[in-house]
Formats: structure tokens, C-alpha cells, sequence
């Protein structure tokens, strides 16, 4: 975890592990985003999405959601469902963050 808030530059206290069973893929990813509006609707706190392949999906610093741009920019291989998140967001390109 310290790694995570050195290398992203967050105020993160606390990282979990999310597993989704019973759904497709896309419906998992979904439920997920749903979920971090929920969350970050009644946070007012930094919050980041990451996982193993591609590293930083979004991030939530200082109250501006923030955009992984190299994600958006390759559908083909990170089909994130940035539609579903809240809010308005920049887009930054974070390859190679975590």
C-alpha cells in the first residue's frame, strides 16, 4: 500500500482486492464502476482504480477524477466502461504508473 500512495501521490490509506463472480466481464466491470460512484459520492477523499494489467485506470485526487488517456486510447486491450463513471474527469496518460 505504500507503494501505491509513493507512486501515485495519494492520501491512500487502505487497498482491497475486488472479485466479482456471476457476471460477464463487461457486467463485472460495470458493477465495479457503479460501485466507485457510490464510493466516491460519499467520499471526499482520494480514491484509485488499478489492476494488473494495466496499471492506473482512474484516480481521484483532490476532488478531480482523472482518467488513465492510454486506457481510452486502446479499446482493444482495456475495454473500460469510462461511460458509466460520474462526474466530469481530465484524461492524463499514466502508462507504466504502478
Amino acid at each position: 500500500m505504500s507503494f501505491t500512495r509513493e507512486e501515485l501521490s495519494l492520501d491512500i490509506n487502505y487497498c482491497i482486492s475486488i472479485t466479482i463472480f456471476s457476471h460477464s466481464p463487461e457486467e463485472a466491470l460495470r458493477v465495479i464502476f457503479q460501485a466507485v460512484n457510490k464510493l466516491t459520492a460519499h467520499l471526499d477523499k482520494d480514491v484509485a482504480l488499478t489492476d494488473s494489467a494495466s496499471g492506473v485506470i482512474f484516480l481521484r485526487s483532490n476532488g478531480q477524477l482523472i482518467i488513465n488517456s492510454h486506457c481510452r486510447e486502446n479499446p482493444d486491450i482495456y475495454d473500460w466502461p469510462f461511460d458509466a463513471l460520474e462526474g466530469d474527469f481530465i484524461e492524463k496518460d499514466m502508462a507504466g504508473l504502478l
